[in-house]
């Protein structure tokens, strides 16, 4: 069976050429919005050895400061999707950028922890912005045959933007830029770049659900035109516009409302949302990377380089991954992308056993070689699961219209989970195994080792726990995902159908109105005998009176007719598959 392709149209207004512009253009901007929310993430972890030297801060408390932005971003992201069912998604990602350049900004000239903490929750609503929105325009733009490929491209630039944003600030924070401290300047400097780059996507990011939406809206409206003429003829027409606007609004949040539980009721998104809850806290937990090398004896270079590097080897191996899903999914397309996906899990529990219990901790060239190696096979195979899996089936197992909240909820629920590791690993490695002081470089060998290796101790259970349990979760696929996507595939046909007679409908209703109604209903029948249908000795008057109020009144049903149809097409667009079973 062919993989479900959702994909809305392009519209007839669009020439071939206009429509790859659209496409280039969108993608382009929509990518580099995406490397600069993974540099905006980044820089605070690649800098905590001097931000917790400037705050006099420990492990935990910087925890705390990362906890409250990625809680806010997590809990924040329902926002994005909803926003982008309203406006151009284009233009909510500006908005998030914009948002989280000033946040970063005013970051930059805090003193106080107290201070930094709710700048930087601040900074999580922008963040939460523009992900949902990027993925949901990511496989609105490409079919289902190749969003794999196009997922993955999508996590290589967003860890291209992380491996920039260590190397830059990591590297940029041991000096004093403009008589400034180093960290410092590296907030300026990306707020300054996020903030031109939300200019660019406000102005040129075409969203094509968007722009399909408001073809719907002004079809809707020349049939509320037409349904206006007629009721001026027999004076049904006047009055009620307030009423119909709060009526608007209420099936509005009505509609959203049942999208939302009809997403949450789909088995598969619920297993992808439970997995995703644990999986993601290996991720969060290793932004300690960076102090962790720095601990164990290595440069401030070396360590940004390595954690560069895991960075790099991770985005291409999303792009590897996407790539091996798309052709597992060709050829198996029930189980391909699920099995490919648990092998990616479950292979990286032995490597964090060998990197944090067996490799040598010390910063000799040979061993920063050996973790370079280690550390990009290590990212290179883990990083398939959601540019295999998780995005292309959230793709397939909803219509376009409801992507954008999909992918809102799924950072919702993952992200907020991921929030609370960050702390914990501070807290376990203080509390369990025995990191003193604050989260700086001491100087003395056996304490930092000692920091170190309670660091590790921490790190490891942060990663091969969450990954044995995301291993079994997965499982729950081979189940779910060939009837949500079979579900979602009857119900595409189903729809489309619907669209066929609606258009088909509509054309002749606006070709009929094309005519004047007023001219149509006095104009005398072909077979009629009478030559002064308007005489008034004749009776023509008054039957003349009664075929005008007829004929508008029969207008007036068809109309009627027609906009209950539309109403009907309308929730059926925005009924999940989830509600048709």
């Amino acid at each position: 069976m062919k993989a479900l392709d959702l994909e809305p149209p392009m519209t007839g207004s669009d020439s071939a050429q206009a429509a790859q512009k659209h496409k280039l253009r969108t993608t382009c901007l929509i990518n580099l919005a995406s490397i600069l929310e993974k540099c905006d993430e980044q820089i605070l972890p690649a800098v905590y050895a001097w931000v917790g030297a400037s705050f006099q801060a420990t492990p935990a408390q910087l925890g705390y400061i990362t906890l409250g932005r990625a809680l806010m971003q997590a809990l924040s992201s329902p926002l994005g999707g909803v926003a982008g069912h309203f406006m151009p998604r284009g233009h909510v990602v500006a908005a998030g950028c914009w948002l989280w350049a000033t946040m970063t900004a005013l970051f930059a000239m805090t003193t106080r922890l107290a201070v930094a903490m709710p700048i930087c929750a601040v900074n999580g609503i922008g963040l939460a912005l523009v992900i949902p929105n990027v993925q949901s325009l990511t496989a609105d733009y490409y079919p289902s045959s190749a969003r794999g490929k196009a997922f993955g491209a999508l996590w290589l630039t967003i860890s291209l933007g992380g491996m920039l944003g260590a190397l830059y600030a990591t590297n940029t924070a041991a000096h004093s830029p403009l008589g400034m401290e180093g960290w410092r300047f590296v907030f300026l400097s990306v707020a300054v770049v996020s903030a031109i780059t939300g200019l660019l996507n406000y102005l040129f990011v075409h969203d094509p659900t968007f722009h399909r939406h408001q073809q719907q809206q002004q079809q809707q409206q020349q049939l509320q035109q037409a349904s206006s003429a007629a009721g001026s003829l027999d004076g049904s027409g006047s009055g009620g516009g307030g009423g119909e606007k709060r009526e608007g609004a209420v099936h509005t949040a009505k509609r959203l409302a049942r999208e939302i539980g009809g997403v949450m009721r789909i088995p598969t998104f619920g297993i992808i949302i439970i997995q995703g809850i644990i999986g993601s806290v290996p991720y969060a937990s290793l932004i300690f990377l960076t102090l962790y090398f720095q601990l164990m004896g290595m440069s401030n270079s070396a360590a940004s380089v390595m954690v560069a590097l895991y960075l790099l080897c991770g985005g291409l191996g999303g792009l590897l991954g996407g790539w091996i899903g798309d052709k597992v999914a060709a050829r198996w397309p029930d189980h391909g992308r699920i099995a490919a996906t648990q092998f990616s899990v479950i292979v990286g529990v032995p490597f964090a056993l060998l990197i944090f219990k067996a490799l040598p901790m010390n910063g000799d060239p040979a061993t920063v070689w050996l973790y370079g190696f280690i550390m990009s096979a290590w990212a290179l195979l883990t990083a398939w699961p959601a540019p295999c899996c998780n995005n292309p089936a959230f793709a397939e197992i909803v219509p376009p219209a409801q992507r954008n909240l999909v992918y809102a909820f799924d950072r919702c629920f993952e992200g907020a989970m991921a929030a609370f590791s960050v702390p914990l690993v501070g807290i376990l490695a203080e509390d369990w195994f025995g990191f003193h002081g604050d989260a700086k470089i001491t100087g003395n060998r056996s304490t930092d080792l000692a920091n170190a290796k309670a660091l590790g101790s921490a790190l490891l259970a942060f990663t091969t726990v969450p990954w044995t349990f995301c291993f079994l979760m997965y499982s729950g696929l081979h189940i779910s995902y060939p009837k949500d996507r079979r579900r979602a595939l009857e119900w595409q046909r189903a729809q489309e159908q619907q669209e066929w007679q609606f258009e088909a409908d509509s054309a002749a209703s606006l070709a009929e109105e094309a005519v004047p109604l007023r001219e149509r209903s006095i104009s005398p029948p072909r077979m009629r005998p009478s030559p002064s249908p308007l005489h008034p000795d004749s009776g023509g008057g008054s039957s003349a009176v009664s075929n005008v109020r007829g004929r508008s009144a029969r207008s007036g049903d068809l109309i009627n007719h027609l906009r209950r149809e539309s109403g009907d097409r309308q929730q059926l667009l925005h009924r999940p598959p989830s509600d048709l079973h």
